[in-house]
């Protein structure tokens, strides 16, 4: 869309009436293409300016509404810069996808600059993933003074990180628009108590995102620690088996205790193998520690530990 990049070189911001004007030409037309479809594609790139009009093109990636369509491709690198969290997980496509990718574009109609900062290096596509998953951008308000508060909470409304928390449908959204245009109705202040409710939300988001992203975080060491032990376990049943075929008189059992667990029975005891994740930032001569376990004889009381200590493997 060439408006905005206009707008940035004059260095002028559109004003609430402009801006209401458009939300409501995009939302009116995302209303009629998500009756049929999910575009899967919203971005500035896709929307012309005819007569004094905004409409959407380009279907390329559409599906059906209420097809159970997954999809991992990107067409062009730019669309991930509008994709949804829940579309990175590779979810059913959704109408709440779209909207999450409009609140992007409303962003920049409002602010002329995008909520997340572009990455330059690295791994681009993990970097833009990671934005949308868990980082909350500034209120657009912080960017444009003038826009007014109606405008600025609908915004952050769209780009919810969760879908439930976005609008439900086109219809609520516009009607939400159609109260920027309409009489005021309170005829008090509550510009403070609206501001303080909304800091509390976003903290209590922010907390919830820091939690999600340890449980991630978690899950993927415990993972990466599974896949270790089923080395060891490997090498244990290779022992049990090599001892059992050369003993005639004392056979041993290698049996499981959990996912991260083992145990070598004979006729007087039993050896302990277990391993644990460690969450904490540890370090051995350098190396991080993912696990700490031990191997533990039951009949003789001695053992020895065990450390598991991060090769190749990178956990964020």
């Amino acid at each position: 869309m060439d408006l905005i990049s206009e707008r940035k070189s004059s260095k002028k911001m559109f004003t609430n009436e402009e801006l209401i004007e458009m939300f409501h030409d995009l939302s009116s037309g995302m209303k009629a293409i998500n009756e049929k479809m999910v575009h899967r594609d919203i971005k500035p790139d896709n929307i012309l300016l005819s007569g004094g009009v905004l409409k959407i093109s380009d279907f390329g990636l559409s599906k059906a509404v209420g097809a159970a369509t997954r999809s991992s491709t990107f067409k062009g690198i730019n669309h991930i810069r509008y994709c949804a969290p829940e579309a990175w997980s590779l979810e059913s496509n959704t109408i709440a996808m779209d909207m999450y990718s409009m609140g992007i574009v409303f962003y920049e109609l409002a602010t002329l600059m995008h909520p997340y900062e572009s990455p330059m290096t690295g791994n681009i596509v993990d970097a833009w993933k990671q934005a949308h998953l868990t980082k909350i951008p500034e209120k657009p308000c912080t960017h444009n003074k003038s826009l007014s508060d109606g405008l600025d909470q609908l915004i952050m409304k769209m780009i919810s990180k969760r879908p439930q928390d976005r609008y439900a449908t086109w219809d609520e959204l516009l009607s939400r628009i159609g109260n920027e245009t309409g009489p005021e109705k309170i005829s008090f202040d509550v510009s403070k108590l609206v501001s303080k409710a909304e800091k509390s939300h976003f903290t209590t988001e922010e907390e919830r995102i820091k939690n999600e992203k340890e449980s991630n975080r978690r899950k993927e060491l415990e993972a990466i620690i599974i896949h270790c032990f089923s080395e060891i376990i490997g090498l244990v049943n290779n022992v049990v088996e090599t001892f059992n075929s050369k003993s005639e008189f004392i056979k041993l059992t290698a049996q499981l205790d959990g996912k991260n667990s083992i145990k070598i029975i004979g006729p007087k005891g039993k050896v302990d193998i277990f391993v644990y994740p460690v969450y904490e930032n540890l370090f051995l001569h350098d190396n991080q520690i993912q696990a700490w376990g031990y191997i533990r004889s039951t009949s003789t009381k001695s053992g020895f530990n065990i450390i598991l200590v991060v090769d190749d493997i990178n956990v964020s």
